[in-house]
């Protein structure tokens, strides 16, 4: 029988004194008395907890509801304050602050402050880690993930996701985003999809959306989404990073090589591709050599497996901007009673995840069998499998489906639609595209 280790107990006291600099601290508190109005650029490098003093935080604390209340930030107004918290900070405390009124560089003052803070949360975070690690923990798996998010925050070092901002700290940098694109009608802000029609409707895939893309079994989701991700990391430039439950990775490659050259997928699988045909081909080997598009082809993935290998993805490539996930059905969690739960607890995180790492996320999802007994087989939300949260969750969800048949001899495209069924910050309808099913491509219905 395996014996366990004894546990090893841990003294706080034992540890050195954390990392902080009074000077800074006090710097920006006078600071702020002596202007109130770069309270709004404090506020946008450090928060609150990001002082080490308590009397430092309470008393920043105490400036912001003051200026939240369009009340003047003295001295006088911040003592008052203070003592009708019952925080008795005495006179001789603000006598000290502002020894330090006539000290310039603020911002340089709260980026020290906000490194010392930085330090501080590692060697907390180090801390728990090995006091967890000597309790040996049953479940590893939780026990990495929960390592993985601590890592993650701290190398995010930003602002936590239930803090409100103010709207009005909002309006100049709304004006000049708005300014921008005022200033280019039409631009597309977003990422790229690469499809003309869609795009317009959209303005691209921008930060923390959350897309769906639906379809039958052969619609052409997986092409589709090998469409969009080639696009963003060939002109847009930036990484991708393609989920793939259900195809190798050496299948995606090859569908990725033949979308690229426009090649037969089909005769290149059988080695009897023209001489023309692996030309086009081989010519593509640069192109797709120089793209960061990442695939992980793991099976029955999970909620916890799929955070973890995004944000590794996200500190090796900092500018990873677009993920993929086919097919949401092929994921698992354990701990669901049913296949719905399932799927709405998957889609929760997907969302969540969204907003963390705030990059866009494109979800393929099976449809079910009703729109085939309609009369009218446009697809409707309903049609998504286990639609309720994943229609509720997504920011946008795309229908893609073929109208005809394909036209006669090598090459010619079959008529394909893309509904844009849902979209919270834009306009629903439907595009025409065409599918060039040979070589697994969805280019832009050429207008006549």
């Amino acid at each position: 029988m395996k014996q366990k280790r004894p546990k090893k107990s841990f003294d706080p006291a034992e540890l050195k004194t954390m990392p902080h600099n009074e000077d800074a601290e006090l710097a920006v508190l006078a600071g702020i008395l002596n202007n109130n109005r770069i309270l709004d650029s404090v506020n946008e490098i450090i928060i609150e907890d990001d002082f080490y003093y308590s009397r430092n935080r309470e008393i920043f604390s105490i400036m912001n509801e003051l200026y939240a209340d369009n009340q003047t930030v003295d001295i006088i107004t911040v003592k008052s304050k203070s003592e009708s918290k019952g925080l008795g900070i005495d006179i001789a405390y603000f006598a000290k602050i502002a020894e330090y009124i006539t000290y310039t560089g603020i911002e340089s003052h709260c980026k020290i402050i906000m490194e010392k803070s930085l330090l501080r949360r590692i060697i907390t975070s180090s801390y728990e880690a090995m006091q967890k690690a000597y309790e040996e923990p049953e479940d590893m798996d939780d026990f990495v993930q929960s390592l993985e998010q601590g890592v993650f925050q701290i190398i995010k070092h930003k602002k936590s996701e239930d803090e409100s901002v103010l709207a009005r700290n909002l309006i100049a940098d709304t004006l000049d985003r708005l300014g921008e694109l005022r200033k280019n009608p039409g631009h597309v802000s977003g990422l790229e999809c690469g499809l003309r029609d869609v795009d317009s409707m959209t303005t691209g895939f921008h930060k923390q959306d959350y897309i769906i893309l639906a379809g039958r079994p052969g619609a052409g989701k997986t092409s589709l989404a090998i469409n969009f991700s080639h696009n963003i990391a060939l002109k847009v430039g930036q990484p991708v990073l393609f989920f793939s439950l259900e195809m190798s990775k050496e299948q995606i490659m090859e569908r990725l090589f033949c979308s690229a050259a426009r090649t037969n997928h089909h005769l290149m699988r059988q080695g009897m591709s023209s001489k023309d045909e692996w030309t086009r081909l081989t010519s593509k080997v640069t192109e797709l050599s120089n793209l960061s598009f990442l695939i992980n082809d793991s099976a029955a993935i999970t909620l916890n497996f799929l955070r973890s290998k995004i944000r590794k993805a996200k500190v090796d490539y900092p500018n990873l901007a677009f993920v993929v996930i086919d097919y949401v059905q092929l994921m698992s969690y354990p701990d669901a009673e049913n296949r719905e739960q399932q799927v709405s607890t998957i889609s929760r995180g997907i969302k969540a995840l969204c907003k963390e790492i705030d990059i866009p996320i494109l979800v393929l999802s099976q449809m079910n069998r009703e729109s085939e007994k309609r009369s009218d087989p446009t697809p409707r939300l309903s049609d998504l499998r286990e639609s309720g949260t994943l229609e509720q969750d997504a920011d946008i969800v795309l229908f893609v489906w073929q109208t005809g048949e394909i036209g006669t001899g090598r090459g010619k495209p079959m008529p394909a639609k893309i509904k844009i069924a849902k979209q919270r910050n834009g306009p629903v309808g439907t595009v025409d595209a065409l599918f060039f099913g040979e070589s697994m491509r969805f280019e832009d219905k050429i207008d006549a």
